[in-house]
C-alpha cells in the first residue's frame, strides 16, 4: 500500500498552477492514502482526485475560532480497504476538537489536528495519521513528543504512522520502540530538505552565474539534486529550510520510503509552486 503525505501551503479555489501539480503527480504516483494538509476551507466542496475519495476532513480555525486555510484532508483510492476512525486515539495536547456534519461529511474542527483511519499491513490492522503540526518550535516539539507517546502507549495495541509536516527534525529523543523514516528524492537519494522559501529574484540558472558563487551554486544543485549539467533555464532561487516532513512510526512495522517524484522536471515544477515537498512511502 503506498501512503502520501503532502503540505501544499493553503492551496484554495484560485490556486490553479497548485491544483494542476498535485493532480498531476496523483495521477501518476497512484497513492492509496493521500493526506494532504494546509487545504484552503473553501476548497472543501470542490476539489476532487481522479478514482480517489475523502475520507476525513479536519477544519482548521484560527485564533478567533474562523475557518482557516490549514485544513487536512485524506483522500482514499477507490476499492482500498479501510477502517475510519470515530475518534483518533492520536495523542494530542491542547487540540480543541469537536465534530459536525459539513457537505454530508462528518468532519472534526481544531486549531491544528490530525485525520487518521485503519488499514491492514501484514495481517494486522494499522492506524495511520497525517499531521500537520503548529508553526512554531513548542508546535513541532508537540507534534513530536505526541507522535512518539502514542507509538509507545501500552494502552494502543495496533502498529502507528504518523506522517506530515513534523515542523521539527525528530532528531535525537524519540523512544526504543519508534523509528523514523527519511523519505527520498526523484534519484532515490535521503531528501536534504522537504521545505523551504523562495526569492522574488529570478535567477538564470547557469554555471557562470554571478548570482551563485561557486560554492554556494554547489551547496544549491546539491541541495534541490540538479545536475551542473542541466541548468540552463530560469527559476525562482531556492532558501533550503530542514527536512521537517517525514514519518514516525511503530518499529515492528515494514514501511519504505519511495522516490517522491518521477524526475528532476517534475521536482523543479514542485519547487516552483510549493513550499513543502510530498513525501510517499510503501507499507
Amino acid at each position: 500500500m503506498k501512503i502520501a503525505f503532502w503540505n501544499v501551503g493553503g492551496m484554495g479555489t484560485s490556486s490553479a498552477g497548485k491544483i494542476a501539480v498535485v493532480r498531476a503527480w496523483c495521477d501518476e504516483v497512484k497513492p492509496d492514502l493521500f493526506f494532504l494538509s494546509e487545504i484552503s476551507h473553501g476548497i472543501n466542496a470542490t476539489f476532487r482526485l481522479t478514482s480517489m475519495k475523502i475520507e476525513s476532513w479536519a477544519t482548521h480555525n484560527d485564533k478567533n475560532g474562523n475557518h482557516g486555510t490549514k485544513d487536512i484532508v485524506l483522500f482514499v483510492r477507490d476499492g482500498t480497504t479501510t477502517q475510519a476512525l470515530e475518534t483518533a486515539k492520536f495523542e494530542r495536547a491542547k487540540a480543541v476538537t469537536k465534530e459536525r456534519q459539513e457537505n454530508g461529511l462528518v468532519v472534526n474542527a481544531a486549531r491544528r489536528d490530525n485525520v487518521g483511519t485503519f488499514i491492514q499491513a501484514g495481517g494486522s490492522w494499522v492506524s495511520v495519521y497525517g499531521i500537520h503540526a503548529n508553526a512554531s518550535y513548542s508546535g513541532g516539539v508537540t507534534a513530536i513528543t505526541c507522535a512518539d507517546q502514542s507509538i509507545n502507549n501500552p494502552r494502543i495495541k495496533e502498529l502507528i504512522i504518523v506522517g506530515g509536516d513534523f515542523n521539527g527534525t525528530g532528531q535525537g529523543g524519540l523512544s526504543a520502540n519508534t523509528k523514523k523514516v527519511t523519505p527520498l528524492n526523484y534519484a532515490g537519494h535521503a531528501l536534504a530538505f522537504t521545505q523551504w522559501a523562495k526569492s522574488d529574484k529570478v535567477a538564470a540558472l547557469t554555471r557562470g552565474n554571478a548570482n551563485f558563487d561557486q560554492a554556494v551554486y554547489a551547496e544549491y544543485c546539491n541541495g534541490i539534486y540538479m545536475a551542473p549539467q542541466n541548468v540552463d533555464r530560469s527559476t525562482k532561487q531556492v532558501d533550503r529550510h530542514q527536512l521537517i516532513d517525514y514519518v514516525l512510526c511503530s518499529k515492528g512495522l515494514n514501511i519504505v520510503a519511495l522516490n517522491n517524484c518521477k524526475d528532476e522536471a517534475e521536482w523543479c515544477n514542485i519547487l516552483s509552486e510549493f513550499d513543502h515537498a510530498p513525501i510517499l512511502y510503501q507499507v
